[in-house]
């Protein structure tokens, strides 16, 4: 053959991405499978579970609240899954906020449990989607009416004991403000309510008053516990304290006012109907007790007609009597007690003010003095004065309360009370 005859090009398939007249037409081709392809995967009907969607039942502005009845169990907090369809592109962007699950109430008319039918409906901006079915399509919810009521608060220190010669005594709440508590709930769970408790674990020996943190505890009628979920409480955490006190047997003693200057450190004879009790207080205040004071007698109302009292123990702040003591009889017991009247026109005035000077024109009359018989009978009638206290009283004319005494004699005394009328002035030069 002539060397000149040309030879024949090898095909190839590299070289068509270098040839204008393929590429430009390929790449159109290309583009249009492409866009197709994704257009018929995003488009695709399909189907999808959207899980945990919570539901919230409400009785507001319903009938169901209109005959105050509430939700007290079930319907709450509750989650169900909902099934969709649609297109690949829209129902992928779903989450659960984009669906909303109400429940038909129609067939609530009176407190109990009912089987509620869900509904799910399209609560976001994209609604080209078909709701299916509702997992599960119903739930089972309890209807009450919701009551609230106060409850006193007892107190209980579970294991609390007394060192030896102490007394532990009742828990109390520490508190005042945790006396009551507010309970709110489903009326026939409150029903069962009898008591509320708090509680301290404490299980050791005590030498001291001391304060436990508490917890509250529901009890029935039977001293069972009560499960405590149905119900809201004003509270639920507190404080008690275990009182640690002290018992003895302490003396009674009669106190007395107006008494005669020979009665003032050495009290008038008497004896009691009770002369000791049992009391129950702080142990470093029943240390320190010699004695109880019973109420004052006054010697006003001692006279040889009246000489038995009926007294009341006064007990120091903290500390209670064991016996239920309300009174005792106090009787003087002095010997024979006589008593005279006089007619007294001697008047001293004490605590006067410098500036001023009084003037007496009354005779006190028929006033009667009780003593000793034998003191009572020696007594001369110009011994008998009234001393007329003028403590802050500015010149003028008053009336003023007065002690009666007797020069000379120390253990008589006024029976009743008298007052005069005198007058102030100014005093000349």
């Amino acid at each position: 053959m002539a060397r000149n005859k040309k030879e024949k090009k090898k095909f190839s398939l590299g070289s068509l991405f270098y040839n204008n007249r393929f590429i430009l037409p390929f790449a159109l081709v290309a583009s249009l499978v492409l866009w197709l392809s994704v257009n018929i995967t995003q488009n695709a009907e399909r189907e999808r579970t959207i899980s945990d969607i919570t539901v919230n039942i409400t009785t507001e502005n319903t009938a169901v609240g209109a005959l105050g009845l509430d939700v007290v169990s079930g319907g709450v907090g509750e989650r169900v899954n909902v099934t969709v369809s649609g297109s690949s592109y829209v129902i992928s962007s779903l989450s659960a906020s984009d669906i909303l699950i109400t429940a038909s109430l129609s067939e609530v008319t009176a407190p109990g449990t009912y089987e509620v039918p869900l509904s799910a409906t399209k609560n976001g901006t994209n609604t080209d989607y078909t709701i299916l079915n509702i997992t599960p399509p119903t739930l089972e919810v309890t209807f009450d009416h919701i009551d609230t009521a106060v409850f006193p608060v007892t107190a209980s220190a579970e294991g609390a004991s007394a060192a030896e010669g102490l007394i532990a005594e009742s828990a109390v709440v520490t508190d005042t403000a945790n006396s009551e508590v507010e309970i709110r709930g489903p009326r026939t769970e409150m029903e069962k309510i009898a008591s509320v408790q708090a509680v301290a674990q404490v299980n050791k020996t005590l030498s001291a008053t001391e304060s436990f943190d508490a917890a509250l505890r529901l009890l029935d009628e039977n001293g069972e516990v009560i499960d405590p979920s149905p119900f809201t409480l004003s509270f639920t955490e507190l404080k008690i304290t275990v009182p640690i006190s002290k018992s003895k047997e302490v003396p009674l003693r009669a106190t007395f006012t107006h008494a005669p200057a020979a009665y003032e450190s050495t009290p008038i004879g008497y004896t009691l109907s009770i002369g000791s009790i049992s009391v129950l207080g702080q142990p470093e205040i029943i240390d320190s007790l010699e004695y109880i004071d019973l109420s004052p007698i006054d010697f006003d109302n001692i006279s040889a007609g009246s000489l038995s009292f009926a007294c009341t123990p006064k007990l120091p702040n903290g500390v209670r009597s064991l016996e239920n003591v309300d009174t005792v009889t106090v009787t003087i017991n002095a010997g024979a007690i006589a008593e005279r009247t006089f007619d007294v026109s001697n008047f001293t005035a004490v605590n006067l003010a410098a500036n001023l000077e009084t003037n007496f024109t009354q005779t006190l009359r028929n006033v009667t003095l009780a003593g000793p018989e034998a003191i009572i009978n020696a007594i001369n009638a110009d011994a008998v004065y009234a001393e007329v206290d003028m403590s802050g009283r500015p010149a003028g004319e008053h009336t003023v309360p007065v002690r009666i005494k007797v020069n000379g004699y120390d253990t008589v005394w006024q029976v009743g009370t008298y007052n005069v009328l005198v007058t102030a002035v100014e005093r000349q030069g």
